[in-house]
């Protein structure tokens, strides 16, 4: 029997001396990697102290720079200790082979603490600059991209989501429910504490409500046309809701359900796309998760507005027409412009891209046929029928539908016209790039693409450029919501948004023939949805309105009641008796007119009106022929919370009420500063 040579005692220490040699960088790579990660936990809770308000993005700092850490929430903490697991869990995880992919992805995580840190260690020096919102941006971004490294440099790859076959769906499915609940959950509480003004939230739901009660066809006031303010017919379709569930909650959950599938529609169009199941479940998760979401949701507590409605129909529309159902697109696109007039545009600047990208020659080649000049499966020549056909129906809405004063108002520092406004790059440079050319306009733009994870969202830029006319115009709008991540002015933009990222993303995939940006081989496309993902999740917990989230609503709570320490909250003292005060004025179901967080909670009353918009419309509402020239009389109630300052003046309300005792109103109760009045008809009425 031959004996296996046994190896020298020299050339045993020469290999163990060689793997502890490998093994001595590794141990200093883990130590590094937990070092960085307690350096982000510390800039990420430092970040989260704060509060950074989403109306003017500035922010306020809640303790010395040395002490905020300690000042964040415990879910604040949580969370960060969560992510700094998951990236400790994915850096040790990466084959130590794949070098560069460590390298790059602790590389961005330590480029994304190393400015925040700085600036923090420098106001505790008393030398640096105020707390400002560029610090959770730059985070978040750059964080984000360290996932997407890593996770592109993972060994379980995109392969593994063979595993999510059919869990896919069902986690997809519970995250629409989670969010629809937790939404539906968040507008109850704001509802009930008196936290949602009548603006927009009433404006809307009283249209469904008069509709129904057979008080005129989306009529807001007997002074105003339906469409006076936006244009949506297709509130018509809630009607027979009302009628089913007259409840201002119908609102809350059609808004929250809304918002909430469109994470459904966002992962069929992965799907659609081609992409692998655990990229499509991570582009999903990452709509519920994007700040702008949380934030419309409330509206800056204006609460729901119908546009609300046209986001999965828009989604829903994207995923047919790449499913090559036509037809079907253009109906759901239909429904989704009898939402808002700003759906219109949105449909005719994407169906004119599609035409213009119809002779453009370097169409990757993997998104549409090699063979075939159609986008998404149309000619040219429907595109640009479709685009005529958004054109004159936007023209002719704006024309005759009651909105065009209201809307090119705020337009007037660009012009006095249409063509004005489009040349006032030119005739009025200083009103235009001066308007453009602003801090608080480059946050709202990152505070809407970084989300969608950059690197993917500029690679989908044929999709991308549909969304830049319309953007523009809520840059330079003279209007301060419509630049504000708040609002739901940029909320049409989003389904295009999340299409460019997820062609993007697909699109940097390798390929066989690979010939196009190196960018396909530095990153996955199960790294681009992870980067979206994470870049959502950072950034939500600073400006999300989300259960972890940091507050973002102190200034408009501040502005409605003050500092008082009352806030009309259900469970205190004030907001219990004012609410037992409201049963009786509901149930009565007259005409109304009360202070906009009070006048919420009328919606269903036969007319309701708010103490700022009845001075603003009283001329014409006294030249009506039921008001005898006296519209204050006309109201049966009128209900006067006197601190209340968000969408009405002191002295307003001290008018009304004075000028409601000098027309026969008697105090039926008064406490807590709110008064509440009644008239009763007269034998002549």
């Amino acid at each position: 029997m031959n004996a296996k040579p046994k190896k020298s005692k020299r050339a045993l220490e020469r290999a163990a001396a060689s793997t502890q040699l490998r093994a001595t960088p590794r141990s200093w790579y883990r130590l590094g990697v937990v070092g960085i990660a307690l350096l982000w936990f510390i800039a990420a809770t430092s970040i989260a102290s704060r509060v950074h308000f989403v109306m003017g993005y500035s922010t306020l700092a809640a303790g010395p720079p040395q002490l905020e850490p300690l000042l964040a929430s415990n879910t604040a903490w949580a969370f960060a200790l969560c992510m700094m697991a998951l990236w400790c869990g994915l850096a040790l995880s990466v084959p130590w082979e794949a070098s560069a992919k460590l390298g790059w992805g602790v590389g961005f995580l330590l480029l994304a603490l190393v400015l925040p840190l700085t600036a923090m260690t420098l106001r505790t020096a008393e030398i640096g600059p105020s707390p400002n919102y560029w610090e959770p941006l730059w985070l978040s971004g750059w964080s984000g991209v360290s996932f997407a490294w890593l996770v592109s440099g993972w060994p379980a790859d995109e392969r593994s989501g063979a595993a999510l076959r059919g869990w896919d769906v069902g986690l997809i499915l519970t995250g629409v429910c989670v969010g629809t609940l937790g939404w539906t959950w968040q507008s109850v509480e704001y509802y009930n504490n008196f936290l949602l003004g009548y603006n927009d939230f009433g404006h809307f739901a009283q249209r469904v409500a008069n509709t129904a009660n057979g008080n005129g066809v989306l009529l807001e006031s007997p002074v105003l046309p339906m469409f006076w303010d936006h244009f949506n017919p297709g509130l018509l379709l809630l009607v027979p809701l009302w009628k089913l569930f007259p409840s201002v909650v119908l609102f809350f959950i059609l808004q929250a359900l809304s918002l909430a599938s469109g994470a459904f529609f966002v992962w069929g169009i992965a799907r659609q796309q081609r992409l692998g199941r655990l990229s499509a479940l991570l582009f999903g998760l990452a709509w519920l998760t994007q700040p702008v979401l949380g934030q419309m949701n409330l509206a800056y507590t204006y609460g729901w507005h119908p546009i609300s409605l046209a986001i999965p129909l828009m989604l829903a529309a994207l995923w047919a027409l790449l499913a090559r159902r036509a037809w079907l697109a253009l109906v759901l696109a239909i429904f989704a412009m009898s939402m808002e007039e700003g759906v219109i545009v949105v449909v005719g600047l994407f169906c004119a891209a599609n035409a213009a990208q119809c002779l453009w020659p370097l169409r990757p080649r993997n998104l549409d046929l090699p063979h075939s000049r159609t986008v998404f499966g149309l000619s040219m020549l429907a595109w640009l029928i479709l685009t005529v056909s958004a054109g004159i129906t936007f023209v002719l809405v704006f024309r005759w539908s009651g909105l065009a004063e209201f809307q090119t108002a705020r337009f007037v520092s660009l012009g006095g016209n249409a063509w004005e406004v489009l040349l006032s790059p030119i005739l009025r440079p200083t009103a235009f790039w001066g308007s453009l050319l602003r801090w608080d306009k480059l946050f709202f733009v990152l505070s809407l693409w970084l989300p969608c994870f950059l690197p993917g969202l500029l690679r989908g830029w044929r999709v991308l450029l549909a969304t830049i006319p319309a953007l523009l115009v809520l840059l330079v709008w003279d209007h301060r919501p419509a630049s504000s991540l708040a609002f739901q002015y940029a909320s049409t933009l989003l389904p295009l948004f999340w299409l460019a990222t997820i062609r993007g993303s697909r699109i940097c995939e390798p390929t066989s023939d690979d010939t196009l940006s190196r960018l396909r081989t530095q990153f996955k496309t199960v790294g681009m949805a992870a980067g979206a993902l994470t870049t959502c999740l950072i950034l939500s917990l600073y400006v999300g309105q989300l259960p972890y989230s940091s507050p973002t609503l102190w200034d408009v709570i501040a502005v409605t009641y003050g500092a008082h320490d009352e806030q009309r909250r259900a469970t205190d003292a004030d907001g219990r008796w004012l609410t037992e005060q409201l049963e009786q004025v509901r149930s009565d179901g007259t005409a109304a007119l009360a202070t906009g967080r009070i006048a919420a909670h009328l919606v269903g009353n036969r007319d309701v009106e708010t103490v700022g918009q009845y001075l603003l419309r009283r001329p014409q509402l006294a030249g009506l022929s039921d008001r005898l020239g006296n519209p204050i009389a006309y109201y049966r109630w009128i209900v006067l919370d006197r601190r209340e300052g968000f969408q009405q003046t002191v002295d307003q309300i001290a008018r009304v009420e004075a000028e409601a005792r000098q027309a026969g109103f008697q105090v039926t109760a008064e406490e807590f500063d709110i008064v509440f009045m009644h008239r009763a008809r007269t034998v002549a009425e």
